[in-house]
């Protein structure tokens, strides 16, 4: 189609050439809505709620906390109001402010202003008084609804409006009798004006019509059935335009509206006992609000089931990717799920799209199609539909576009522009452009993208960086000053402010903040500031935002000095203050909100705190808002440190904590910090999967016998009776209970062909992984046996956090316990095992406590850089990959036995001549010779029976080499000597490593080395055959190097397995031929030097030597420059050569007007070798320039007299 329009015409702009088929185009044009009227009616909203009263007057319409009104309570306290508003001049169009709490006067006030015919205006009382300010000036309101301990938060005097107290009217509602009055309201009459963030500095008002309302909920009508049974929450502030459809939802359709204490909003476990007590059935919330909630009911205890029917997402971006915890547990029928995309210039709601559970599996955010009253074009910067699969920008028309920005025609007119395909419509017809991005899929419905400028939303409120970049140009001592959102680890987005100060101003974060504060609302105060010297440019010399740099983790300048912890209770606040804030120091007095602390981050404070046995509310938070306050506060101990001795059973447990436990549990202790860490992933990770082991076993099933081994192993192993309990007790704690059941779920393959049978078996293992196990339900493992053929079965484990050894101890034990069933044996019961996991658990807390630990991990990082693996980001991404792939190895048996040999040669272990491998290939891709690396280290308790006993032992370690001369028997040497001086600090856990070195582990590549000789049990007592396993594993490194040695056949295996997100498949398998070239290198010469080998084959280095720098080109070289432009000229005389504003030239014109000035410097002497200057500013002249036979030299006019 292009080409096609260019043949054709072929002087038509680039810009104009089409991309579409006319019936394409017409397609296009058709799925975007046809947006015809719907059936709004003649009622304003204040006439549809009477409508309502009337029809159920004792209905109950609002409840907060223990208050409750019915309709005909709400209705007659809103009529009072309006006779007051009327005797104040309040009419149609009138704007009025409501400056009132989460509350029922809320509702009673917003009714009254709309029944007396007015628009109200959200006033949050948390806004800073000089952002009141000039919203009252703006609006030109007269009158201000309040209450009277809120009249402190409003400017003095109001703007010039006057201040009426709902709670205080003295009676004046009631001077005239209750006859009915007429407002002279019209649907089309202001409803309300809601201010958005301003990019220039000045927040803007939309205003909004009863028919926008109110058109809303009939055109959406069929799709939710909202009636008189639904009970619906008011969740959010009234200044986001959420809150009018949680308020009419409920209020025109009889149902009932819960108004959520503020409190009870930023407590996830508090608004979750909310909805389950008020039996709510339609919820309404943003994705960053939902996901800590659907937190909190993965892991409530039993309690009321929710009555939800309907869960409705708005305000921002949604993954449904991170709903799948929520899918798992209730699947998509009951309650339903909907995505709806909007903003507040097109009231509330664009578009929507149910979803389902298989939308976790897919990428992107999927927000529908338009509300039948509406249309919704993706445009290209021409203003043309652009195609299938084609980003553009969402352009909104339709009954649901507000009237335009309040007092701002020419920003009105900027935004809502005339609609281009309006056939047949009125010649008013417009469309909205929203400044967001999309593109449409097949079959027309619309993935959201992001943003075309830097508007960014934080917690379902649009914010322009600009108006707080504008704020901060007026802060005395602040010479200039940017502000970008930086997205963090969990996902949230936070927003960040660069400020470099004038000469001699005082570096002072609390001056900073403070200063806007007073001009901004809490969530347009970045919770970062960082004081720059001066903010990175661009060539051109614009604001370079991708170059301002992260965030540190030092902390900030402050008023207050710092103030050292002095108690365990003073210090425990603050490693949790440090890692939810990501600093490395705070001090006593530092103040929780100036450090960039929020209501978010206070319920992640409040949520880890628990976790170490401190009980702490939101209240006490915003109370005490620093660490001496709040340990004041507390005036509460922390739990004794065990004892560094091998503990017994409970003896890791509080006394106050053991009193509780329940009666079947034979022993309880903490958690492991890996342990912790599986469970925090599980929670919060989107691509969380488990581990998945399976092997195929030669040998015929009976399921009681295999059933009976299983009980046995049970039986044995404390950890496969073990629960987790997170939350019931001063910390959280693994329970091990007397008894468990471990039941095995067979599925029958037999009539598949064995093609067949890998294929299901695949498909199976990918579902399985995802499957989450609930921590608080005993065994945290599940059996599942695929019958294969008549004496072949598949048996699988699946489990959340053992190691591999442990793996293969369960396995082999299992299978050597059946096969002796299976011989009619009975194995007689072994004793118990003298180890158990709480051993471990109290070696890593010794080791927590140790000082040495601390100071020789201190001495190995301090000066350590992060190795990192370059992104090739032109390299494909695997679609539909699985979050964790692998590249095999190939190595010989041939290379296998060299390697082993040179590890004998060289007195080391076999693992240390493959992490010098490994450390090599580390330095190839990342060029440097000083290289870290996750070594994946051994913890299990050195006790008898520490070898036997399940769980997970391991720790990833920073191990650091620096590759300098040599050979590579050298490099093995030194790999061991270095793991062996580690060795008494491996158990020193990683998480506390990462906060050593700033919050991220020092290389994200990892090294693990096993060895499972254990199975040769099952060979030396006659075990059935294992005809080849597989297993599933997770990992949080970019890349790790898995060495395996088989032990029955001394075979090497190495796999990489690669997060798919991070890396591309071709990239690793680059690395994985020089995996293969390096331990080819090391096998076939022990003695070579590894800084002088080669990580390039013969073909690719003559590729890079010779190939990409044979640049010959043939040229003709007795021409000069202007006889080719000459050449050019002839080809193409009419075709345009310069533009300079509105003045163009052709190439002929060009060609005529230089000729002209090279006759005249001819004339005057200039020939070859002759230098011309040429000082002119950039223009056409500039252009004229060139003269046949001489040179010229370019001067600056900018620059002085004298150079």
């Amino acid at each position: 189609t292009l080409l096609g329009g260019a043949a054709a015409d072929p002087d038509r702009r680039i810009a104009e050439l089409p991309l579409l088929q006319p019936e394409e185009r017409r397609e296009l044009l058709a799925v975007s809505g046809d947006a015809s009227p719907g059936p709004a009616g003649t009622l304003c909203l204040h006439q549809r709620f009477e409508r309502q009263a009337l029809l159920a007057p004792a209905a109950t319409a609002l409840t907060f906390e223990d208050q409750a009104l019915t309709y005909s309570e709400l209705n007659a306290r809103a009529e009072r109001v309006a006779r007051i508003l009327r005797r104040h001049g309040v009419g149609p169009d009138s704007m009025v402010g409501v400056c009132l709490d989460r509350s029922p006067e809320l509702i009673v006030a917003i009714l009254g202003v709309l029944k007396a015919g007015g628009a109200y205006v959200p006033l949050d009382p948390a806004y800073p008084r000089e952002r009141l300010r000039f919203i009252l000036e703006d609006t030109k309101a007269r009158v201000v609804l309040t209450r009277v301990r809120l009249l402190g938060a409003l400017p003095e005097p109001a703007a010039g409006a006057q201040a009426i107290c709902v709670d205080a009217d003295g009676g004046e509602g009631d001077r005239e009798d209750g006859a009915a009055f007429a407002a002279g309201v019209c649907p089309d009459h202001a409803a309300y004006v809601i201010y958005t963030s301003g990019s220039t500095g000045r927040p803007k008002g939309v205003v909004v019509t009863h028919r926008n309302v109110a058109r809303l909920f009939e055109t959406t009508r069929p799709w939710f059935d909202f009636g008189t049974a639904d009970v619906w929450t008011l969740f959010h502030s009234c200044a986001f335009d959420f809150s009018v459809w949680e308020m009419w939802g409920a209020l025109l359709h009889g149902g009932r509206l819960v108004i959520v204490p503020y409190l009870v909003s930023r407590s996830p476990e508090a608004f979750l006992d909310l909805l389950r007590r008020e039996r709510v059935t339609v919820l309404n919330q943003t994705p960053s609000a939902f996901l800590p909630l659907m937190r909190a009911e993965r892991s409530a205890g039993p309690g009321r089931v929710l009555a939800l029917r309907l869960v409705i997402f708005g305000g921002e971006a949604l993954e449904p990717a991170a709903l799948r915890p929520w899918f798992e547990r209730h699947g998509d029928d009951l309650p339903a799920l909907f995505n709806m995309y909007g903003i507040t210039e097109t009231t509330v709601h664009v578009t929507c799209r149910r979803l389902r559970a298989e939308d976790a599996d897919r990428r992107g955010s999927p927000i529908g199609r338009p509300i039948p009253d509406l249309r919704l074009h993706v445009l290209d910067r021409s203003m043309e539909p652009a195609p299938y699969g084609v980003v553009g920008e969402i352009h909104v028309g339709g009954a649901g576009l507000a009237r335009g920005y309040l007092n701002r025609p020419d920003l009105t007119a900027e935004r809502f522009v005339a609609d281009p395909f309006a056939v047949g419509r009125s010649s008013q017809t417009r469309l909205y452009r929203t400044g967001d991005l999309a593109r449409r899929r097949a079959g027309g419905e619309l993935e959201y993208l992001g943003r075309a400028d830097d508007q960014v939303k934080i917690r379902g409120f649009r914010i322009e960086p600009g108006e707080i970049e504008a704020a901060l140009a007026l802060c005395p001592g602040v010479r200039q000053a940017a502000v970008v959102a930086r997205a963090e680890s969990s996902g949230e987005r936070r927003l960040v402010a660069y400020v470099v100060p004038e000469t001699g101003a005082l570096r002072t974060l609390d001056v900073v903040r403070g200063f806007l504060m007073q001009r901004l609302p809490d969530h347009m105060v970045p919770s970062t500031f960082m004081f720059l010297e001066t903010l990175p440019v661009t060539p051109t010399g614009k604001l370079d935002r991708r170059a301002l740099p992260a965030p540190e983790r030092a902390r900030p300048d402050l008023g207050e000095g710092y103030v050292a912890p002095r108690t365990p209770v003073e210090t425990t606040i603050a490693d949790i203050w440090s890692d939810v804030l990501g600093l490395q120091t705070i001090g006593i007095d530092d103040n929780f909100f100036a450090l960039g602390g929020d209501s978010i981050r206070s319920i992640q404070v409040r949520a880890k705190a628990g976790e170490a046995g401190i009980d702490l509310t939101l209240q006490q938070m915003f109370a005490h808002q620093t660490i001496r306050g709040l340990a004041a506060e507390l005036a509460r101990a922390l739990p004794a440190d065990s004892p560094g001795v091998r503990p017994g059973a409970f003896d890791l447990v509080s006394p106050e904590d053991r009193v509780r436990l329940p009666g079947d549990v034979e022993d309880a202790y903490p958690l492991s910090r890996l342990q912790q860490g599986f469970v925090f992933h599980s929670e919060f990770s989107p691509d969380y999967i488990i581990y998945v082991s399976s092997i195929e076993i030669g040998a015929p099933f009976l399921r009681d016998r295999l059933q009976a081994a299983v009980r046995r192993v049970v039986e044995r192993q404390p950890i496969l009776r073990t629960s987790f309990d997170l939350s019931g007790f001063s910390e959280p704690l693994q329970l091990v209970h007397r008894q468990a059941d471990l039941p095995i779920e067979v599925l029958d393959l037999t009539r598949l062909s064995p093609p067949e049978q890998d294929a299901t078996l695949t498909s199976w293992v990918e579902q399985e992984m995802r499957i989450r196990f609930d921590w608080t339900r005993r065994p945290l493992m599940r059996l599942h046996v695929h019958l294969l053929g008549e004496a072949r079965f598949q048996l699988t484990v699946s489990e959340p956090f053992f190691d591999g050894w442990s793996v293969a101890t369960l396995m082999t034990d299992l299978l050597d316990t059946y096969t002796s069933l299976l011989r009619g044996e009975d194995p007689v019961p072994e004793p118990p095992l003298r180890s158990t996991y709480r051993d471990f658990v109290a070696l890593e807390r010794e080791a927590l406590r140790s000082e040495a630990c601390r100071d020789f991990w201190a001495g190995q990082v301090t000066d350590a850089t992060a190795t990192r693996i370059s992104r090739l980001d032109t390299a494909p991404r695997d679609k539909g990959a699985l979050p964790v792939c692998r590249v095999e190895v190939p190595i010989s048996p041939e290379m296998s036995g060299a390697l082993q040999r040179l590890a004998w040669s060289a007195g080391v272990p076999l693992k240390s001549v493959l992490l010098a491998a490994h450390l090599k290939v580390v330095s190839l891709r990342t060029g440097r010779s000083d290289v870290v690396t996750g070594l994946i280290a051994n913890g299990r308790p050195e006790e008898q029976d520490g070898e036997r006993i399940l769980g997970i032992f391991l720790n990833t370690l920073p191990f650091r080499m620096r590759l300098a001369g040599g050979t590579w028997t050298d490099l093995a040497r030194r790999v061991f000597e270095s793991e062996r001086d580690l060795l008494p600090y491996r158990r020193f856990p990683m998480s506390e490593l990462q906060r050593m070195t700033g919050g991220q582990f020092l290389s994200d590549t990892a090294f693990n080395y096993t060895n499972f000789h254990v199975y040769r049990k099952l060979d030396r007592e006659g075990g059935p055959d294992l005809w080849g396993g597989y297993g599933f594993e997770q990992t949080y490194f970019a890349l790790t190097a898995q060495f395996n040695l088989d032990e029955f056949t001394s075979q090497v295996y190495l796999a990489l397995d690669y997060r798919s997100h991070e890396l591309a498949r071709t990239q690793v398998e680059e690395m994985a031929a020089q995996y293969a070239r390096v331990l080819a290198s090391m096998a076939g010469d022990p003695e070579g030097r590894p800084d002088r080998f080669s990580a390039l084959t013969d073909p690719e280095r003559r590729r890079v030597l010779v190939d990409w720098n044979d640049t010959s080109k043939v040229y003709p070289l007795d021409r000069c420059v202007h006889d080719l432009f000459e050449a050019q000229v002839e080809r193409t005389p009419g075709a345009v050569a310069l533009v300079d504003g509105s003045r163009v030239l052709t190439y002929r014109d060009l060609s005529r007007r230089s000729s002209q000035v090279a006759r005249r410097l001819m004339a005057l002497g200039a020939g070859p070798e002759a230098l011309v200057a040429v000082c002119l500013r950039r223009s056409l002249d500039l252009a004229t320039r060139p003269i046949p036979g001489s040179a010229w030299r370019s001067c600056c006019r900018t620059r002085g007299r004298t150079r």
